[in-house]
């Protein structure tokens, strides 16, 4: 009979303790619900350089709006969100909320083969380049042997939609060749190894149907060869026509297509520019 006593006891300390738990989270939730029911939220002001709408209701700046409410954010064209939180929710934490604001964008950069871009905006958050704003900063790094030239710089910034600076510029850098053991190729001398010498090119003109190499030139631009004018003239000094000659880098053997050359490149003739300059002594 104890046990039967304790075990009923038992019962019943539970089945009451349940019941007043569950007692509570009803009073809890109907309390909240009230809460919740009589809670509103203030407008902000609107935007500038862009606009808030909540479609359900006509409303204006200092109006309340019922919990559960979505404000949409929009900007003008040429400004963009900042934080980019295009939706906001009317809730218990919408005191707390920080309305974004409509930044002015700035021209898009992109990376290329020889820059190498990186953007971050006012916070040190890094952001595409093409999605850049008012206070964001560029840094770009260029590509194995391309450098930023004379004058130019490598960190951009973007003050109210213009950059400080034109743009990323990354260009070939100059044939220079830095070796103390360097010796020239006299006796004793050493071979030139391949892509040592970049910039070198070599000039091929048609002759017969077949091109032979007729002289060297300096690439000083990605698009520009120098050379000779006496190579690209006759013997009276009258320039011969482009369309008899092709260009190649890479080049490491003398023949104009030897396939041991497995990174050359050809390239024809497109503009022939002739300047002619005597020097007497």
């Amino acid at each position: 009979m104890d046990v039967h006593c304790v075990l009923f006891c038992l019962l019943f300390i539970f089945k009451g303790f349940t019941s007043e738990q569950l007692e509570s989270n009803n009073n809890y939730s109907t309390l909240r619900q009230r809460r919740q029911s009589s809670f509103k939220c203030t407008l902000p002001p609107q935007l500038q350089n862009g606009r808030w709408l909540i479609t359900e209701a006509d409303v204006k700046p200092g109006d309340q709006v019922e919990v559960n409410s979505i404000l949409r954010l929009e900007c003008h064209e040429g400004y963009q969100l900042q934080p980019n939180t295009p939706f906001l929710v009317c809730d218990t934490n919408w005191e707390g909320i920080k309305i974004p604001t409509c930044k002015k964008k700035c021209p898009p950069f992109y990376s290329t083969v020889t820059t190498q871009l990186l953007c971050k905006d006012k916070d040190e958050n890094t952001v595409t380049c093409d999605k850049a704003i008012d206070g964001t900063y560029l840094t770009y790094e260029c590509a194995a042997y391309y450098e930023i030239p004379p004058g130019g710089r490598n960190v951009l910034y973007c003050n109210n939609g213009i950059w400080d600076f034109p743009k990323p510029i990354c260009q070939p850098k100059c044939g220079k060749k830095f070796n103390k053991e360097t010796i020239a190729l006299t006796w004793g001398g050493n071979d030139v190894k391949d892509f040592e010498y970049p910039w070198v090119i070599a000039l091929y003109k048609n002759a017969g149907g077949r091109y032979r190499n007729v002289c060297g030139g300096t690439l000083i631009s990605r698009r520009v060869v120098i050379t000779a004018a006496h190579c690209v003239t006759d013997d009276y000094g009258n320039a011969i026509g482009r369309e008899n000659f092709q260009v190649a880098a890479g080049k490491y053997y003398n023949a104009f297509g030897d396939q041991r050359d497995t990174k050359a490149q050809y390239r024809k003739v497109l503009i022939q520019s002739l300047e002619l300059k005597y020097l007497f002594y």
